[in-house]
């Protein structure tokens, strides 16, 4: 392929204030032996595509049922939300610097994180990918009871989130927090599991802002290949009361 390209050489004349162009013409110069040809950028690619597209297509998994993200809660906010649990909750335990236990420790996430669904029949590593495209890695942050009061509040405005090992009672005034199946007192500090944007501050979430993030090393992307690979076959992650809006 030959590309044209129009140079064009402009005649300038310099007064002490005002400058206009007075003349200019144009040449035509072609450039061809020093680019290379579409079909040439193809064939080098296309080995490189095929590889990739042959991993992304590999099956490692089965769904027995379609998981969408909707809010207060969802099967795929379920799905992912206890994936990210498990993985965080094992890291804790194994942490000296955290004492973790499922009657202090939750997971919240955010809808907008969840980037496609998980639809019924065989899961490929490519829908993993397209679920979790981006690089967030599971952090484990610390917060107080006046950031769960915040944390709550938050919740109800946004009419829910993904959380694990958690049902949450909201109101416009008055909020209900219970983690494990224990109600929590708000006296003591309870850790979150969540990801490193979200534990920035991402969506809003301004109460994580105070506390310190402790880095797991493992991608939430990462974690749901790793379950979908040992699980086979998933079980059905159902809407079970996680998120509820109750009245004055």
């Amino acid at each position: 392929m030959k590309y044209l390209v129009y140079l064009f050489f402009l005649t300038l004349t310099i007064g002490c204030k005002v400058k206009k162009i007075n003349d200019y013409s144009g040449v035509n110069y072609t450039i061809a032996d020093t680019l290379f040809a579409s079909n040439d950028l193809d064939s080098m690619i296309a080995p490189y595509k095929l590889e990739m597209e042959a991993k992304m297509d590999k099956v490692i998994g089965f769904s027995n049922e379609d998981m969408v993200r909707y809010s207060p809660e969802s099967p795929l906010g379920n799905f992912v939300a206890d994936v990210v649990f498990g993985s965080g909750f094992n890291y804790g335990l194994n942490s000296e610097e955290l004492a973790v236990s499922k009657s202090n420790t939750i997971c919240l996430l955010n809808f907008g994180g969840l980037r496609a669904p998980i639809n019924k029949g065989d899961i490929t590593i490519g829908n993993v990918y397209e679920l979790m495209p981006f690089d967030n890695e599971i952090v484990i942050v610390s917060l107080s009871p006046s950031q769960v009061e915040k944390m709550l509040v938050y919740l109800f405005e946004k009419q829910g989130q993904p959380v694990s090992n958690a049902v949450a009672l909201l109101s416009s005034d008055k909020q209900r927090l219970d983690i494990g199946g224990k109600r929590f007192s708000f006296e003591k500090h309870i850790y979150v599991i969540t990801s490193d944007y979200l534990a920035k501050g991402g969506d809003k979430m301004s109460f994580f802002k105070e506390s310190k993030m402790i880095q797991t090393g493992v991608l939430i992307r990462n974690a749901l290949l790793n379950y979908v690979k040992n699980k086979k076959e998933l079980p059905v992650f159902e809407v079970e009361g996680r998120i509820q809006f109750v009245k004055k």
